[in-house]
């Protein structure tokens, strides 16, 4: 923190103000120990369910669970989203400012991340379950119905990939290093561990302790992966714009 202070002579008053500068590495080491936390206390009270079938514990389960809706680590990856969507707006407005050649797709990626956000709390995505299990009718796949949304999901992925590669090549190399790093801890849970899970899930059901072992490396990635995401992001706004501050007068 820094601290100056001026005086007026004219009108003999005084302010102080006070700057606080943003360590990127500090603020995501922070967030990273809390989705860690998070998904330690889920994995914790589903151990106490299924192991030593606690009725106590089930109280916890729509609180802190991570595969609940409106739990506390749901609620916590909905702001990580909503972070990373105020950095996409402000390197935009600086874009902008200087008339860069990319300022629209800083602009379209932050509406992304905002519908992630909500998707996050409202689970759009599930809403293409029925229309995939229509198309593909039984497929005899253990669990196809809970991962049917990753088929449009990854043509999303490859179509937003085509559009942003001139875009990700003009980025700086470390962000590139960065963001290939982010994305792949992020989709590898979102993607991945779901798959995997719906599989188990098709084949021993939900309601055992090694799903929602799965499932909470599932959500840890997914915060871990935003956690990076947002560092990425204040990273390259250090890189070019210099540390990153606010003022209070």
């Amino acid at each position: 923190m820094h601290l100056s202070e001026s005086t007026s002579s004219k009108k003999l008053t005084s302010f102080t103000s006070f700057e606080i500068h943003l360590q990127p590495r500090k603020i995501c080491l922070v967030l990273e120990i809390t989705a860690f936390v998070l998904s330690l206390i889920s994995l914790l009270i589903q151990s106490l369910v299924y192991l030593a079938n606690s009725a106590k514990a089930k109280w916890f389960i729509p609180l802190l669970d991570v595969d609940h809706e409106l739990s506390l680590p749901t609620i916590y990856s909905t702001l990580l989203f909503c972070a990373i969507s105020m950095m996409l707006l402000l390197i935009f407005r600086m874009k902008y400012i200087n008339q860069d050649q990319y300022k629209w797709h800083w602009v379209f990626l932050c509406f992304i991340f905002m519908f992630l956000c909500m998707d996050e709390g409202a689970s759009i995505h599930e809403l293409v379950v029925v229309p995939m299990k229509m198309l593909f009718g039984n497929t005899g796949l253990p669990g196809f119905t809970q991962y049917a949304w990753v088929i449009p999901g990854l043509i999303l992925v490859a179509a937003a990939g085509g559009i942003y590669w001139k875009f990700y090549l003009s980025l700086p190399s470390r962000t590139k290093k960065l963001l290939v790093i982010a994305f792949t801890i992020y989709f590898s849970g979102l993607m991945g561990m779901e798959m995997v899970g719906a599989i188990y899930a098709g084949l021993y059901g939900t309601k055992n302790l090694t799903y929602n072992i799965f499932v909470t490396i599932e959500e840890y990635m997914e915060m871990t992966g935003l956690v990076f995401i947002l560092y990425t992001f204040l990273d390259y706004v250090e890189t070019i714009y210099g540390k990153l501050c606010f003022r209070i007068i």
